[in-house]
């Protein structure tokens, strides 16, 4: 395993999504708060649950990190916290749940305390809605529509989530138990907390849903009646005490607010006998709503969540707001980042200067080495000089012309005669001139044309008895003069002309 469990901090890009803020830092996993970046500015925040640095190279874990993925993930309903993907960067694996913007049920509990404990019809209401999250876990089956048995042994209240707005939902079925799991328990080891588990499991036979269903009945009396039905010293006595036959202190005698019904309620969901239990969550569910006369509602339990912790949930807010700041910064800095691997440029990375912020590759496709964020200086392309480029086509163009011409004129040629020296005319000042061998009176050319202009021109003399030849005009430097190919002399005497004036020799028309 890689270091990258232990390089984790805001800014650090996790495939699509980009570390925002630490949340919660556990024995086996750490929790963030991230975000994913869609397009045309879809943003989403989410919750990111990684392996702790002290578990990363434990085959053990992974595997109960990715049974956790697979099962969870197939969980759909509103009391159970959604999986949305999951990934893997470095070796690192990493899931991706929905942001819950509220506390621990625990923490709840523990506000409430001071003032007296938790109201009675909001423990009631949180309690059914675990039990409808629970029970929609119990229920699931595989694709084939066989029940997989699962079991989540792991319910307290440190894996309930109460919303700021009043929502209750189940977390972490990280040790859940079900058929087709990767990990497996091969021995007598115990998962989950001993303080909340049922008879059979800490006897480690197995267990069904109904061990949930005890665990949620020692919620519901620590709720109601503001203490752990079966509390001792310390763990092992707390573990001791569940063991035992002695019974406990009915929920009566220690808090007034329970009556009867509400006390058999209780008492029946933490029967040590799993028989004499409620057989299913769903059923726990149904008699509490039976004790309620007037069902609570979400806003009301939201309302009691601001009263209690609602500066600590500012607080949290607020530096959720201050990370996606920061985020917004680095995304104005940086081009938009895609999982694709980067282009290779010689133009040094323009880095983003957050604080905390460190330059590495964009990333990937999962799986690849990716860290975080960085920007990169984008440029454009310095403009090729065009004028040097048409001189030379120019150029380039009355060389062809030349040659052209020249070649034309020894093909008319059938009589020899004396040899005469090529003919040329004056070249402009800028572009030097080419020479090639003269023409017959007749074949004396056209005045030039526009875009023959631009290049030095070749006229022809016609002479009464010989050609004469017209001496060049000096060229601006020695090597611009371009000499033409050699002409043989059978082949440079033209045949007599004919008798007729001479032919003025033409300058270039520029």
């Amino acid at each position: 395993m890689t270091g990258l469990s232990h390089d984790l901090a805001p800014g650090t890009l996790l495939g699509r999504y980009e570390i925002l803020a630490p949340i919660a830092d556990g024995g086996m996993a750490r929790v963030w708060a991230a975000r994913l970046t869609g397009s045309r500015g879809f943003k989403k925040t989410v919750a990111i649950k990684t392996q702790s640095p002290l578990v990363s190279d434990d085959v053990r874990f992974e595997a109960m990190f990715l049974d956790e993925a697979r099962i969870a993930s197939r969980i759909r309903h509103g009391n159970v916290v959604t999986i949305l993907d999951l990934g893997e960067e470095r070796e690192l694996l990493y899931l991706v749940m929905e942001y819950v913007d509220g506390e621990p049920l625990q923490v709840l509990r523990r506000a409430a305390a001071p003032r007296g404990g938790m109201p009675l019809h909001l423990s009631l209401k949180i309690v059914a809605d675990i039990a409808r999250g629970l029970h929609a876990a119990h229920e699931l089956s595989a694709e084939d529509g066989t029940p997989i048995g699962l079991v989540h042994r792991d319910v307290s209240p440190q894996n309930v989530l109460v919303s700021y707005s009043g929502a209750v939902k189940v977390t972490d079925f990280g040790i859940a138990k079900a058929a087709g799991r990767v990990s497996q328990t091969t021995d007598r080891t115990l998962k989950g907390k001993p303080a909340y588990m049922a008879p059979e499991q800490l006897d480690g036979a197995q267990v069904d849903r109904r061990a949930d269903v005890f665990a949620l009945g020692i919620v519901l009396y620590q709720l109601t009646c503001g203490v752990h039905p079966f509390r001792g010293e310390n763990d092992l006595a707390t573990v001791k005490n569940i063991l035992s036959q002695r019974p406990v202190q009915r929920p009566r005698d220690v808090s007034p607010a329970v009556d009867a019904r509400l006390e058999e309620v209780i008492l029946t969901a933490i029967e040590r006998d799993p028989a004499r239990r409620f057989q299913s969550a769903a059923a726990l569910e149904q008699a509490l709503d039976a004790l309620s006369r007037r069902p609570a509602k979400d806003e009301e339990l939201g309302a009691l969540m601001e009263t209690l912790l609602g500066d600590k949930g500012r607080e949290r807010r607020q530096q959720l707001e201050q990370a996606m700041v920061e985020a917004d910064v680095r995304a104005r800095l940086s081009p938009p980042r895609s999982s694709a691997t980067p282009v290779s440029t010689n133009v040094p990375p323009l880095s983003a200067s957050v604080p905390g912020d460190r330059t590495s590759q964009l990333p990937s496709a999962p799986g690849s080495d990716i860290g975080t964020q960085v920007g990169y200086a984008s440029h454009a392309p310095e403009p090729h000089p065009r004028r040097p480029l048409a001189a030379f086509a120019v150029f380039g163009l009355a060389l062809l012309l030349g040659a052209g011409v020249g070649a034309w004129a020894l093909t008319q040629r059938s009589t020899p005669n004396a040899p005469t020296a090529p003919s040329g005319a004056r070249a402009p000042e800028a572009p030097p001139k080419v020479v090639v061998a003269p023409l017959p009176a007749e074949s004396a050319p056209a005045p030039p044309s526009d875009s023959e202009a631009r290049a030095p021109h070749v006229v022809a003399v016609a002479p009464h008895r010989a050609a004469v030849p017209v001496a060049p005009a000096p060229a601006p430097s020695p090597s611009a003069s371009v000499a033409p190919p050699p002409v043989s002399a059978e082949h440079a005497k033209p045949k007599p002309p004919p008798s007729r004036p001479p032919v003025p020799v033409m300058e270039p028309g520029f």
